[in-house]
């Protein structure tokens, strides 16, 4: 987060904020049109309960940027540090949104952008 703020004030980009959330409570103080998560989502513990209290905080707009580690070198494999790119779509699914967008620009990582559902 310190190398985000970093960038941001060297580039004089005002309107990012970094925020520390913590695992049940994303603590945004106002509503945002893009979250975008890196490689955390494996992190989640109860992720479905999480991302529909994401909702909430989105603009009417808003997205979801989600990039997680799915591909990956045999040794990855020794670890949960991954999701495959089904189960976050299955799951972004059961908390009320949609797939809007993939892109297929990372070798290991999945890139997976999600709106609300309508009416959600």
């Amino acid at each position: 987060l310190d190398e985000i703020r970093a960038t941001a004030k060297a580039r004089s980009l005002g309107n990012i904020e970094t925020i520390l959330a913590s695992e049940d409570d994303p603590l945004l103080t106002r509503p945002v049109d893009l979250i975008f998560m890196c490689n955390t989502y494996h992190h989640l513990p109860m992720r479905i309960a999480y991302l529909s209290k994401l909702k909430r905080h989105l603009l009417p707009n808003g997205r979801i940027a989600i990039v997680e580690i799915d591909r990956t070198p045999w040794y990855y494999f020794l670890t949960a540090h991954r999701t495959d790119p089904a189960v976050i779509r299955r799951e972004m699914t059961a908390a009320g949104y949609v797939l809007s967008d993939t892109h297929n620009i990372l070798e290991y990582q999945s890139f997976q952008v999600f709106r609300k559902s309508p009416g959600a």
